[in-house]
């Protein structure tokens, strides 16, 4: 494993003792010195929406869009730019009351708030590789995960640590921190060791994950003397490991006082995957620190050898689980060791057992993964979930062999299968294909083909001959692995005569009412009715009848089907409508929502817990088993998202000309009559919607 960059946090706001021995009087000490009339501060402005949602718009088109928004704002109050934060349209500039003032004023201005503190989190003295469990399990797979650590660097070419395939990011403008492959203070590269410090090379210490393997990505966001850094700092931090491809990040850092600019970086690269890992806090009392007490930040609090709590280790109710943080040997930056005490020695002992329980089980998502490490976690205090331990101490083995259920094969209990067959009929003939399903695996089938002599068989794929035209019903029975059995029953219709169906499809009469989804036989083709119809001819009729293929499988093969979805937001609500397409009808869909939850119903309607972009995306498949995936970035706010007076349009509801509906934050004006047509994708000229402009 690779060492961490060190973080380096500056002037402002709240502070936070350091996580070892340094109490919080001594830093505000320190602080008070230097104290002047500026403070630092987030700005947060404003885009057109209309501009940034429109899809012409390139990437780099936006990104010089918010870059002149940020210049005119700091040239507007006479500010200079500490730092750009494009992902949250925002800039960290230094103010006087006056500045702040003006820009609060400004309508170009969402919001001012101050740029908080973040110290790190260390200082006093490993039996915690066994008390996590982390030798129970291998990191021959942690290749697959990568680490991001923002700390104070690391020291490259220490002979207990990995040197080839780490990578970093120094310190910038103002935040200048120095290289991250140098580690002046020491911190960093303790933290790095205990992720990923080298076993089997008869020296030193062993990290959670001892191969080598892991990936490692150091961000410097402290300098050696190990000094604050602002939240501002940690926000570009986020963003210079998601460049990385990081899956993890491990912050042994912590400061009071909360930021709403910090809490949403962090919730959105939540959203898109990452896990967040951070230390609780050392002042012993039941205080926040923060990034730790943020929702999308796992809480990590420290215990000793004993499995108590440390006495420095914070309390309350955003401790989420805990780890060894009392005496913990690992690297130091003389290519040494040294033992040290804080909430900062158990975040890495978290982090790099979160990569290695993902790195063995890489289908699960980063909300299962934390699920898994809160519920196998070793319950310590009061029973359940508490202030001091969370849910209790970290187990690598025992969250592994919990997610091999959970995300592997698709739940925590062995599911039942799930029985399904199509046919093809040719003549007397009929082909059955398996299209059955199961979590863990399918070991027998059993079919009864419904005639006179209660014919069966056993084969996965079977065909079968027919004595006598007719129908008949047949029974595809499924056991799986656990001795679990369903059943699945369909209708085959046997003709030799070529004017009375096909495929096991009753022939089309005039005289039969038919209703949506009956499937019919004509002319040697296939059928499939989207309206009620009585006497309409198929072949005539394309309003009511959708053609499926031939008769027999010839002519026209099977098409993938075409998956597609629209959405309303109502601030954290979320009604999605399925709008996929197959040529033989979608049978099963399956939602993501990127927030670690999922729906098999064609049109769902989802809530989120937090503001934040996600990625949601959707599965269809239809019958012979073909699939196809959308996927769209979904945005959602805890402020209110519609038009005031604007009703919001929904997929099933009927506009026209003249009606105004709010999408996605966007008025509309209907230019005639419609249903079910998106306004963000059927608006313009010659469309049936025109856009009016943001709702705000």
């Amino acid at each position: 494993m690779s060492k961490y960059n060190t973080v380096k946090f500056r002037k402002n706001a709240i502070l936070m003792a350091l996580v070892g021995g340094v109490g919080f009087h001594s830093v505000a000490a320190e602080q008070q010195s230097e104290i002047t009339d500026k403070e630092r501060f987030i700005v947060q402005y404003k885009i057109n929406q209309t501009f940034a949602l429109n899809q012409s718009t390139s990437d780099h088109q936006l990104a010089t869009i918010k870059h002149n928004m940020v210049q005119s704002l700091a040239a507007s109050v006479h500010a200079d730019v500490v730092q750009e934060l494009p992902s949250i349209n925002g800039v960290a500039l230094v103010l006087n009351a006056d500045q702040k003032a003006a820009l609060q004023n400004n309508p170009n201005v969402a919001s001012v708030e101050v740029d908080p503190k973040r110290y790190l989190l260390a200082e006093t003295t490993p039996y915690g590789i066994n008390m996590v469990q982390a030798k129970l399990l291998s990191d021959a797979m942690s290749g697959n995960r990568k680490v991001c650590i923002m700390d104070t660097g690391y020291t490259l070419n220490h002979p207990d640590l990995p040197s080839s395939g780490v990578t970093g990011d120094d310190g910038y403008g103002a935040n200048d921190t120095g290289n991250w492959y140098n580690d002046g203070n020491g911190h960093g590269t303790h933290v790095a060791g205990t992720i990923a410090a080298i076993g089997g090379n008869n020296q030193g210490v062993v990290g959670v994950n001892p191969s080598g393997q892991l990936g490692l990505h150091i961000v410097k966001v402290f300098n050696d003397q190990g000094r604050w850094a602002y939240g501002s700092d940690l926000i570009k931090a986020i963003s210079q490991c998601q460049a990385a491809g990081a899956n993890i990040t491990s912050m042994s850092l912590g400061g009071g006082g909360s930021s709403n600019a910090e809490r949403q970086a962090f919730a959105s690269s939540y959203a898109q995957g990452m896990l967040h890992i951070a230390a609780a806090g050392n002042d012993g009392n039941s205080s926040l620190s923060y990034p730790a007490s943020y929702d999308s930040v796992v809480s990590v609090a420290a215990v000793d050898s004993s499995e108590n709590k440390a006495s420095f280790s914070q309390f309350n109710n955003q401790v989420e689980i805990a780890a060894p943080g009392v005496g913990v040997n690992s690297t130091w930056n003389n290519n040494g060791y040294k033992s040290i005490s804080g909430t900062s020695m158990a975040t890495p002992h978290v982090s790099g057992v979160a990569a290695l329980v993902w790195s063995n089980n890489v289908s699960c998502s980063n909300q299962q993964v934390r699920d898994a490490l809160n519920a196998t976690a070793k319950d310590k205090g009061t029973s359940g979930r508490d202030t001091s331990y969370g849910y209790g101490i970290v187990q690598a083995k025992a969250a592994s062999d919990y997610l091999a259920n959970e995300c592997g094969n698709g739940g925590g209990t062995d599911k039942a299968p799930v029985a399904l067959f199509s046919v093809k009929v040719n003549g007397n003939q009929a082909s059955f294909t398996n299209q059955s399903s199961d979590d863990k695996g399918i070991v027998s089938y059993a079919w009864q083909f419904g005639d006179a002599a209660n014919s069966t068989s056993t084969q996965q794929n079977p065909s079968f001959t027919y004595a006598l035209d007719g129908q008949y019903t047949v029974n595809l029975t499924v056991t799986d692995t656990a001795d679990q059995s369903t059943t699945f029953s369909q209708q085959v219709t046997i003709s030799t005569d070529p004017n009375n169906g096909c495929d096991g499809l009753a022939a089309w009469n005039a005289a039969t009412s038919y209703k949506v989804g009956d499937k019919v036989a004509y002319n040697d083709k296939q059928f499939e009715a989207t309206w009620w119809s009585t006497g309409a001819n198929p072949e005539v009729y394309s309003n009511a009848w959708k053609r499926l293929g031939n008769c027999n499988g010839g002519g026209d093969t099977n098409q993938a089907p075409v998956a597609n979805f629209t959405f309303n937001t109502q601030q954290l609500a979320v009604s999605f409508s399925d709008s996929s397409t197959d040529d033989k009808g979608v049978v099963s869909h399956a939602w993501t929502f990127g927030d670690g939850t999922s729906s098999s119903q064609p049109s769902p309607n989802h809530t989120y817990s937090q503001a934040g972009t996600y990625l949601v995306t959707l599965t269809v498949a239809d019958a012979e088993g073909k699939q196809a995936s959308k996927s769209q970035q979904v945005q959602v706010s805890e402020s209110q998202q519609g038009c005031a007076g604007v009703v919001s349009w929904t997929n099933g509801a009927v506009f026209v000309a003249g009606d105004q509906v709010a999408y996605q934050n966007i008025k509309y004006t209907a230019n005639w009559w419609t249903k079910g047509d998106n306004p963000a994708d059927n608006s313009g000229q010659y469309k049936v919607w025109t856009a009016n402009g943001s709702c705000n």
